[in-house]
């Protein structure tokens, strides 16, 4: 009798996968899709195991248990897809550039429903970004160190790389300019606008609060200018949103100490 049961509870797994290979299909995405081959439509996760519990129930006890087989199949798929993209894009001869790589991928997986075109052509743009820019953009930024920091603007941070963007993408060139701009920020724009802060001091005029900076007067837009010199306008909005997010704060300090001065706390 236990082994009649047995040969069931196999039967009955072989039957359940069987019915899930024959009609579905894993999707490789930014979230993990189910895509139904005869609805010819795309299911959530969640959506496919209400789908299946209406198709085939929810018997079973445990391993045995129609969703967990469902579920241990999915993981299965799921991982093997992951392997066989990964694999497929660390033979990618890099050197050719993302634009070629990113033609031989959709053509291997134009007809095929296990990958989300989208998704693919980011994982390996990513794999790409990570092997072959950062390592130029590393050797660039050592030559940026040497740069006098106030004759480096960002426009030249990105014009100095422009020969190794040449033959690359848009997603590339976006990537390329992000990079820089972050090091420019973090590095460049943010020492200068620190110095330029510690010189600041703020106090309540006759209607509202007042600015100065040490030895210069009262601050305004061309003084500030003064110190970063010629920037493209996103740089002046990152400046502008650090001067504003001081400003804030300093106000907020500047009021404390004014009540606790003029009422003793109170």
């Amino acid at each position: 009798m236990l082994i009649l049961c047995k040969i069931k509870v196999m039967t009955d797994k072989k039957i359940i996968l069987n019915f899930i290979e024959r009609n579905y299909t894993v999707q490789l995405s930014e979230s993990f899709k189910v895509y139904d081959k005869v609805e010819n439509n795309t299911l959530t996760v969640e959506g496919f195991y209400e789908e299946v519990k209406i198709i085939l129930g929810d018997f079973g006890k445990e391993e045995n248990n129609v969703i967990n087989i469902v579920r241990n199949w999915l993981s299965d798929k799921k991982a093997q897809l992951v392997k066989d993209l990964d694999s497929f894009v660390r033979k990618m001869d890099l050197t050719k550039g993302f634009e070629h790589i990113s033609k031989l991928m959709l053509k291997k997986f134009s007809d095929d429903y296990k990958y989300n075109k989208a998704f693919m052509l980011e994982y390996a743009s990513e794999h790409y970004n990570e092997k072959v820019l950062v390592p130029k953009l590393q050797i660039h930024i050592e030559y940026l160190k040497n740069i006098d920091k106030n004759r480096l603007s960002y426009d030249k941070t990105i014009s100095d790389f422009e020969s190794e963007m040449k033959f690359e993408g848009f997603k590339q060139q976006e990537f390329v300019r992000e990079y820089l701009l972050k090091w420019y920020k973090d590095t460049v724009i943010d020492e200068k606008i620190d110095d330029l802060l510690s010189q600041l001091v703020i106090t309540l005029g006759p209607r509202s609060w007042k600015v100065t900076w040490i030895g210069h007067g009262e601050l305004n837009r061309p003084k500030i200018e003064s110190v970063f010199g010629n920037q493209s306008p996103s740089i002046y909005e990152y400046i502008m949103k650090k001067y504003d997010q001081w400003y804030e704060t300093a106000v907020e300090f500047a009021a404390e100490r004014l009540i606790s001065k003029n009422f003793g706390g109170f």
